[in-house]
């Protein structure tokens, strides 16, 4: 079993290295109790969703949240609870997952994370796109876009860009929607 100190050095490393982060978490054993337990279960879904695996099963992530529910350091917090919504948006409960969302939006104020604040608000937003809320779902992009340019993400930032645009097209709003999508197309070149 991985000791706190070893999980720790694993948290540090998942942005840059999330496949061997999952490889190391794959090969040991998940800590029977505490923090350990609920870091091991927070870094595993986290590096799968780095991994691009769609996790739909919250058994692992709820060991997280369960957890951090009451207790632990305000990233940890938010981050659990951004990641129990991914996992219920990978298995299409919309309603869960932006109950998730909001909860781990509490956490907000507490960190000084933009790229991890930048990931909850650009999901927010898309959920709202989703359910055709577009004046909310634009409020959020907003603040996904600002938080990514703090954390200094520019393929986050016109990610983001490109999905505003799309929502000022479904809003029939063509002159904004032509100016995020241009300077998208711009990017790309």
């Amino acid at each position: 079993r991985l000791s706190m100190h070893e999980l720790e050095h694993l948290e540090a490393r998942i942005n840059d290295a999330p496949d061997s982060v999952l490889a190391v978490l794959t090969a040991t054993d998940m800590p029977r109790w505490g923090e350990r337990r609920a870091l091991y279960a927070l870094l595993t879904v986290q590096a799968q969703d780095k991994n691009g695996l769609d996790v739909a099963d919250d058994s692992l992530i709820s060991v997280a949240t369960r957890y951090y529910d009451r207790k632990g350091l305000p990233l940890r917090r938010l981050q659990a609870f951004y990641y129990h919504g991914r996992v219920y948006a990978n298995a299409g409960l919309s309603h869960e997952a932006m109950t998730a969302y909001t909860r781990a939006k509490e956490f907000v104020d507490e960190v000084d994370a933009p790229y991890s604040v930048g990931l909850l608000y650009a999901q927010m937003g898309v959920l709202y796109g989703n359910d055709y809320d577009y004046p909310h779902a634009l409020e959020c992009m907003e603040e996904a876009l600002r938080n990514f340019g703090q954390a200094h993400k520019v393929r986050l930032q016109y990610i983001t860009k490109r999905d505003m645009g799309q929502f000022y097209l479904n809003m029939l709003q063509f002159s904004q929607a032509d100016s995020l999508l241009n300077k998208v197309l711009a990017w790309g070149e």
